[in-house]
């Protein structure tokens, strides 16, 4: 991809050497990875943290859960997120929701062959492995993967691949 834009995300490693907090929240993925594995062994004797499964960023129920685990939550509480990209940005703005804030949030990225993809033509959202290139599933237009990342969307944009070559054929 090309040289990274201020929009580019970047991400933690590990969480050592975090500053102390009154509470954790470590909210996993998956917790079968390398990096949720690091975090359990690293927080799971600590009576301040609490760790959270919630393989699907968009199940309701699970996130109804997390909210009511932070409406108790006091100052002080950090929240430790490893996931996929997506999963990571669609947690965070949860999180900014219930009141944390970007400081009180860290994010461990854990290897992905996909990353979201935002066409601007269409509107659409999918995953995609591609690095560079990759048609949109929903109006086949050829796409050119941009380095900038909306951060609300949890994306990459997508915009035309070819725009020169279709302004000839329509003029």
């Amino acid at each position: 991809m090309q040289d990274a834009m201020s929009s580019t995300p970047q991400y933690t490693e590990s969480s050592h050497g975090l500053l102390l907090a009154s509470r954790y929240f470590i909210i996993l993925q998956d917790e079968k990875s390398d990096s949720a594995l690091e975090l359990m062994d690293q927080y799971q004797a600590n009576n301040n943290a609490k760790i959270i499964i919630l393989a699907n960023p968009e199940d309701a129920l699970a996130l109804h859960q997390l909210s009511q685990a932070f409406k108790q939550a006091c100052i002080g509480t950090y929240a430790i997120v490893c996931g996929d990209e997506y999963f990571l940005w669609q947690i965070k703005n949860k999180l900014l929701d219930y009141g944390l804030v970007s400081a009180e949030i860290l994010l461990i990225k854990t290897p992905s062959p996909n990353k979201q993809i935002y066409c601007v033509h269409c509107f659409h959202l999918f995953q995609s492995s591609a690095d560079k290139f990759c048609d949109c599933p929903q109006c086949h237009t050829s796409l050119f993967i941009r380095s900038h990342f909306s951060e609300r969307l949890g994306a990459y944009m997508a915009v035309c691949a070819n725009a020169e070559q279709i302004e000839e054929q329509t003029t």
